[in-house]
């Protein structure tokens, strides 16, 4: 972490209070066995930042609000997870990344976003399709519930469309309507269709019910 300012020190450890996490600042002396006294007296500050809001801290427990569908290794590997965490941030809307061990805590959020999750287990679609039933959002994108065999999405009755393809063409554009414009951060641009990195799927309605654009 070489030396960090005041701020930075502040900044990790409020980060890490957040998460329910527990801090532990340490330092190594020099050859001589000299301490840095500047060092201790930042150590110092921030334990005294600690205790200030540790009352706060202590017996915290998470207020569920949206599941990321994912886990660390697949943040690593994946750069559609890795987007989707980084927007929640971003926005700051609080989430916890479950995977198919975490089944069970489905129902204690009010959205489930899985980000170009693939293939999926039936206990998994099971548990999806019973939040759904039971109010929950769900937001799937690209290959979500795919199937390698039929090529069609193993979710599709509960997406609302089938998979008929992909698109010939290497790029994509979004088309925002204005509920979307108007709150997010183009709400003065025109409602202009929004350029993407990758190619879109084909994609047929299950129902007339179905609304695509």
């Amino acid at each position: 972490m070489g030396r960090p300012d005041a701020g930075q020190y502040t900044g990790i450890t409020a980060r890490i209070l957040a998460h329910g996490g527990v801090i532990n600042l340490g330092d190594q002396t020099y050859p001589t066995g000299e301490l840095d006294q500047e060092i201790y007296k930042k150590i110092g500050d921030n334990y005294a930042f600690i205790m200030a809001r540790e009352a706060w801290a202590l017996k915290s427990r998470r207020v569920p609000c949206i599941a990321l569908f994912g886990d660390a290794q697949t943040m690593r590997r994946d750069p559609s997870c890795l987007g989707a965490a980084k927007m929640l941030s971003e926005k700051h809307w609080h989430f916890d990344m479950i995977d198919k061990f975490l089944l069970d805590r489905l129902l204690d959020y009010q959205a489930v976003i899985l980000p170009n999750a693939g293939p999926l287990d039936a206990a998994t679609q099971d548990a999806l399709r019973g939040f759904v039933r039971n109010g929950g959002a769900l937001l799937a994108t690209g290959n979500t519930s795919l199937n390698p065999e039929s090529g069609d999405f193993d979710l599709a009755g509960l997406f609302g469309v089938h998979r008929s393809g992909e698109s010939p063409y290497s790029i994509g554009y979004l088309e925002t309507g204005p509920r979307i414009s108007q709150e997010s951060v183009y709400h003065r641009c025109p409602l202009l269709p929004g350029f993407t990195r990758s190619g879109c799927l084909k994609i047929l309605k299950c129902s007339q019910d179905t609304g695509i654009r």
